[in-house]
């Protein structure tokens, strides 16, 4: 039986003053990647900043009840470091803060103030190979990230995520920003990656990361509307649709 890296159970919660989500039961197997789609306003990113507690770091009134889930583990008991390591979240708001930086400015964000390319592992040199992205090392470190392509700016924020070495990994409506082509491309690298780490991904567009997908949960209104493989959910839409 696989192990579950996350799981919610009778979830509901409120921030400042409006419930977002209601009743939510989930669970997420570890190794997989995780669809999460709904509309705007669905309730996605409420639900998976709670995966590390953001939301009270956001809004100033929040409150919640029913319990969360770290490898079974209440996700209270964590203090913020630990979880910080364990489970590593970016939404597209990373991708515009990320401009003002060089490309070596924004590697010692994470590896410290005297990091120099030189000092990259073989193996996240490796990693850099794997997602198509050996070239950046090739450019100037001071290289401003605004310069480079979106695709590229998303591989930098990937990679940044996988050097922590995360258990999860969570990209909250990052790749409603790319075209389809450069999704094509994400999508084998996501692929790739599933098979050592907890993948979440937000979406408003299922079909995109669909077949790479082992686990939907549909949202709307703050309310799981489906939950189970996305090979089920085509066939109930098909079937609703004849």
């Amino acid at each position: 039986m696989n192990e579950i890296a996350l799981s919610v159970s009778g979830f509901s919660l409120s921030i400042n003053g409006k419930q977002v989500l209601h009743d939510i039961n989930l669970t997420i197997p570890a190794n997989s990647l995780a669809l999460v789609v709904g509309p705007r306003w669905a309730g996605k990113s409420a639900l998976l900043r709670s995966f590390l507690r953001m939301n009270k770091e956001i809004f100033e009134a929040v409150s919640f009840k029913g319990s969360t889930f770290l490898y079974g583990r209440d996700l209270d008991t964590y203090d913020s470091k630990e979880l910080r390591n364990k489970v590593a979240y970016t939404d597209s708001s990373f991708l515009g803060a990320m401009r003002q930086f060089t490309i070596i400015e924004f590697f010692r964000l994470t590896k410290g103030r005297r990091f120099t390319f030189a000092d990259f592992t073989d193996e996240e040199l490796d990693m850099f190979e794997k997602m198509h992205a050996a070239e950046l090392l090739t450019k100037d470190p001071r290289t401003l990230v605004d310069s480079l392509s979106s695709f590229q700016r998303l591989i930098l924020l990937i990679l940044s995520v996988m050097f922590r070495k995360p258990s999860v990994v969570v990209f909250d409506n990052v790749l409603d920003h790319l075209d389809d082509e450069l999704v094509r491309t994400l999508k084998d690298i996501l692929a790739a990656r599933k098979n050592s780490h907890t993948i979440v991904v937000s979406s408003r567009y299922y079909s995109r990361l669909l077949e790479i997908s082992d686990l939907m949960i549909l949202l709307q209104d703050g309310r799981i509307q489906y939950t189970g493989t996305p090979f089920d959910f085509v066939l109930q839409d098909l079937a609703l649709n004849e």
